[in-house]
């Protein structure tokens, strides 16, 4: 059975024609007619943002939500690995009462295995020890972090800690470092102490110190030379014999079944640990005979290094300090960096003051995304030619594309949001989105001025035709972004997002008419000048005063 069409009473109402599309129509106008004031707002609201981003907290991954902690125990260099372990033991029978945590897993002579793939490993050394910590959650585990920093400061002084969460990303380890690079080792160190000086000037910093750690005793053999060949003795020889004295001179290998004992001729382990062993050394001499070492050399002992870090083969000293909770260490670490430069001014050629840790890692990043930037864009240039098949209309939308950046940059402020790595991704994103609603609305127009609309109306009604589904569209997805706003990780990139949607849509419907209008917006003089058509003057005014019905586009 066909139902009987219905003919509703009254007239048709247009669906444009209600007081907020009537407000929309008059914004729009005002923007078109004043586009030269539009267009300079804009750009200076643009300029704006860039210069707000100073502002704007750096930081190139987030933390972990995740509720282990670790706790790095650093003793002074050389201690044995017996006292580090009685304090590892220590601090943990400290930690075994408390509620908050799950349990505790501790590491002597060593770092954690790699539980987590962004995890800061640590290389194998006596003198340090690493606690893992489980709390039961994340409000424990930040009630652990600030007992465990307590406990630290005031138990154990002499130790050198670092109480952290685990953090997203590329390992840095310490949040602010200073990296000093240089042919000569000497040099260095005292570069290094200036830029440690500068670290104690700000109060943010602590546990300041440098990887090469403290210097540790030792002991020199200094050669008397002229003795030496006149007893018939060479350097070379002497390192030989105190080397089969002290480690032993490997004579062969005894094979027992699958395994290979070597056998090495050497001191007994009682004399080998005595310095007096190694002055009843006896070396052979070029005429036959032999002489005890202590005549022809002497041991001082002197205070070195107990390691040294090269980069490039150039000795590398890394100056490193933590952070209090809440402290961008990026923000801090470029301050640093901008205070140092009278010292980096100063330098010898071939010396060098570098920032290091995620500071480096995210200008490494910017400068990789900055490098193929040119290749997107041309890119995108190339797509819209296709669409647009017009370079002057391709270009405008290309233009529109960063404004996003104003409402990104306000979302960043307002939310206290950090600008890093997934922030940028989130800033990308934000042109693809852009331009496409700029794409629907300059395709509208052209339909509108193919159809045989005046320009004026085409720009205008365009715009308020297309406000709704362009705005729908935005408001989706802003409504479907606010679930991960909330998230460490995923924070940042949602709020710009969001910030950028919604600013650079309003812009959108603004700032694109006025820009189409001044590049695009004269009526061609073959229109202009149309003969009359026939059907006299009476048909041409009933024309110019007919109401205006605009096109419904499908939305």
């Amino acid at each position: 059975m066909i139902l009987k069409q219905r003919h509703h009473a009254g007239e048709h109402h247009d669906a444009f024609d209600t007081r907020f599309y009537r407000r929309l129509r008059a914004t729009v106008g005002w923007a078109v007619r004043h586009r030269l004031i539009v267009l300079a707002l804009t750009i200076g609201t643009f300029v704006g943002s860039l210069w707000a981003f100073q502002f704007i907290p750096q930081n190139f991954f987030p933390q972990s939500s995740r509720p282990e902690i670790l706790v790095d125990l650093w003793l002074p260099e050389g201690t044995s690995v017996e006292e580090v372990e009685s304090q590892a033991k220590a601090l943990e029978a400290r930690m075994m009462d408390d509620d908050d945590k799950r349990f505790i897993a501790t590491y002597i002579g060593e770092g954690a295995p790699r539980f987590f793939l962004p995890l800061d490993q640590q290389l194998r050394n006596p003198n340090f020890a690493q606690l893992l910590i489980m709390a039961k959650d994340e409000p424990a585990r930040e009630r652990l972090i600030v007992e465990l920093r307590s406990i630290l400061a005031a138990d154990f002084p002499s130790i050198r800690s670092k109480v952290d969460r685990l953090f997203l990303g590329p390992p840095t380890g310490w949040p602010v470092q200073m990296r000093v690079t240089g042919p000569d080792r000497d040099e260095v160190r005292r570069i290094a102490d200036q830029v440690k000086a500068k670290f104690q000037e700000n109060p943010q910093l602590a546990a300041i110190h440098d990887d090469w750690l403290e210097p540790v005793p030792g002991m020199k053999l200094v050669i008397d030379q002229d003795r030496a060949r006149a007893l018939g003795v060479t350097s070379q020889r002497i390192r030989q014999m105190l080397q089969a004295t002290m480690s032993g001179a490997p004579l062969g290998d005894f094979r027992d079944g699958e395994e290979t004992v070597s056998i090495v001729a050497r001191e007994p382990d009682d004399s080998r640990r005595l310095l007096t062993a190694v002055g009843s050394v006896y070396i052979p001499t070029d005429f036959g005979g032999f002489v005890p070492l202590s005549q022809v050399a002497k041991v001082v002992p002197v205070m070195e290094q107990g390691i040294e870090w090269r980069r490039d083969r150039l000795p590398t000293i890394t100056v490193r300090a933590t952070l209090p909770d809440g402290v961008q260490s990026n923000d801090v670490a470029l301050k640093l960096y901008s205070e140092l430069q009278p010292l980096r001014d100063g330098l010898a050629p071939g010396y060098r003051v570098e920032i290091q840790g995620g500071a480096e890692d995210s200008a490494e990043s910017q400068a990789s995304i900055a490098a193929k930037a040119p290749i997107m864009l041309l890119v995108i240039l190339l797509l819209l030619m296709v669409q647009l098949q017009h370079f002057g209309k391709a270009m405008l939308v290309l233009a529109t594309g960063p404004l996003g950046i104003i409402g990104a940059t306000a979302a960043l402020l307002i939310s206290g949001a950090p600008f890093g790595f997934v922030a940028i991704l989130g800033v990308i994103a934000l042109l693809g989105i852009i331009i496409r609603n700029s794409i629907i609305l300059i395709d509208q127009i052209d339909q509108d001025i193919a159809a045989g609309m005046e320009r004026s109306e085409a720009i205008i009604g365009a715009a308020v035709r297309r406000f709704r589904p362009i705005m729908l569209t935005a408001l989706t997805a802003v409504l479907a972004l606010i679930p991960i706003s909330r998230g460490v990780f995923w924070g940042p990139l949602a709020y710009a997002m969001m910030g950028g949607i919604l600013v650079a849509t309003v812009l959108t419907i603004l700032v694109l008419p006025a820009a189409y209008a001044l590049f695009f917006g004269r009526e061609p003089k073959s229109r202009t000048h149309e003969p009359e058509q026939a059907g006299g003057q009476d048909a041409e005014d009933a024309r110019e005063h007919a109401p205006y019905r605009p096109q419904l586009a499908a939305e």
